[in-house]
């Protein structure tokens, strides 16, 4: 078996960019904004890329189609463009073909779409829909075509574990020795229909989200793409995937058993492929929903006890939903980077929800230095799906 190593991530996100990301994010500087673009006649908070000026004339003239028009390839171009000399070394060391794309995503192109058929219904015209703009291998596609690589190629969508699924999937592919790198992340960009679903099941904030507290109404959604690779040896870093896990419990379509055995198993099973080592941080999936907290909490407290360090970022980022796992999963990388670093603060009121199990949430103004030798990040999603990561430096 191999080690599986980490490149350091390229992230752009509502908090920022690059190693603007990880600097607001320590900072608690939240990136939420309020917008009345999705909902008829209601302004909600949401986790919004500003200044995102691509289009598709932006895009390589081979790829230049309706197909690729879309917001979620918009926010990955930069990002590809950053890791390109990166990938041009890998293709001359290992081949094109020994390149794998695993991404996550639940929104390749459903705005546009949106858009196009409005378009159609006023015009007659139709040339502005594509049907390829809907599919989920979108982004992964666009990925594999802009860097001229024909290794498996694929795009995972579980909902919120799409993202630290396509860490696990890429991990297997390098694994079984069908790649040597595996360029993993995802880019999901924020929509109409998710906007409206999630406001509909009444777990969409109206103000910023508040996770753990008595107070908490809801979620803030988001929008991001990360791009990292995932190498078998350690070609741009010495922090490597050192456990992963993942289980459905199938509770409910939308909502979690808050005494889930499953999350507990989950947990157990990501602190016995640790072999003994301990898991200084825990990026918590923290949504700011009852039922999360209720889970989350219990299955933290059950497994790790009330003194491991955790907290969430979706108060500052926004719930990014397919690319969630991988953003939370390049924080845990980032921190691991710096080893000796201040630790994201759970930025929500202060006032904990008694009724849930204690746990140790990263205090806003807490100026300690942490050595995080491993870290893990967290993610639950609709249908009882659940998985979870660790990362460590060697």
């Amino acid at each position: 078996m191999h080690n599986v190593y980490f490149s350091i991530p390229e992230v752009i996100s509502a908090v920022g960019s690059g190693s603007s990301f990880l600097d607001n994010i320590l900072l608690g500087k939240s990136g939420i904004s309020f917008s009345d673009q999705y909902i008829d006649n209601i302004s909600v908070p949401l986790g919004v890329v500003n200044d995102l000026n691509i289009n598709i004339n932006d895009l390589p003239s081979k790829l230049q189609s309706e197909e690729f028009n879309t917001r979620a390839v918009f926010l990955l171009m930069p990002l590809l463009v950053n890791m390109q000399d990166k990938i041009n070394y890998l293709k001359r060391k290992y081949g094109s073909h020994r390149i794998g794309v695993s991404f996550g995503t639940t929104n390749p192109g459903m705005e546009e779409n949106l858009s196009a058929m409005r378009y159609y219904m006023k015009t007659g015209d139709f040339s502005k829909y594509s049907i390829h703009r809907n599919s989920l291998y979108n982004p992964a596609r666009f990925c594999s075509l802009f860097y001229d690589i024909q290794g498996p190629s694929f795009t995972i969508s579980t909902a919120c574990t799409s993202g630290v699924k396509s860490i696990i999937q890429g991990y297997r592919l390098i694994q079984s020795g069908l790649c040597d790198a595996v360029i993993c992340g995802g880019s999901d960009s924020l929509n109409s229909l998710t906007v409206n679903g999630f406001n509909n099941l009444q777990i969409l904030s109206n103000n910023y989200s508040n996770p753990f507290s008595k107070n908490r109404d809801g979620v803030n959604l988001g929008e991001a793409a990360v791009l990292f690779l995932l190498t078998k040896d350690p070609e741009y870093s010495n922090i490597r995937i050192k456990s992963f896990a993942s289980n459905n419990d199938a509770f409910h379509i939308t909502k979690q058993d808050p005494f889930s055995p499953y999350a507990v198993n989950l947990l157990n099973d990501l602190k016995k492929g640790m072999g003994g080592e301990s898991i200084d941080y825990i990026n918590l999936h923290a949504t700011g929903t009852i039922p999360n907290d209720q889970v989350e909490s219990y299955a933290i407290e059950k497994v790790f006890g009330s003194n491991v360090l955790c907290g969430g970022i979706k108060q500052l980022t926004g719930h990014t939903l397919g690319v969630a796992g991988s953003l939370e999963a390049a924080l845990c990388v980032m921190l691991v980077n710096r080893q000796n670093t201040y630790l994201p603060p759970h930025i929500y009121d202060g006032e904990y929800d008694e009724s849930l199990a204690k746990i140790n949430l990263v205090a806003k103004g807490d100026t300690n230095i942490y050595k995080i030798q491993n870290a893990a990040s967290i993610n639950f999603a609709f249908g009882g799906d659940n998985s979870a990561i660790a990362v460590g430096y060697d």
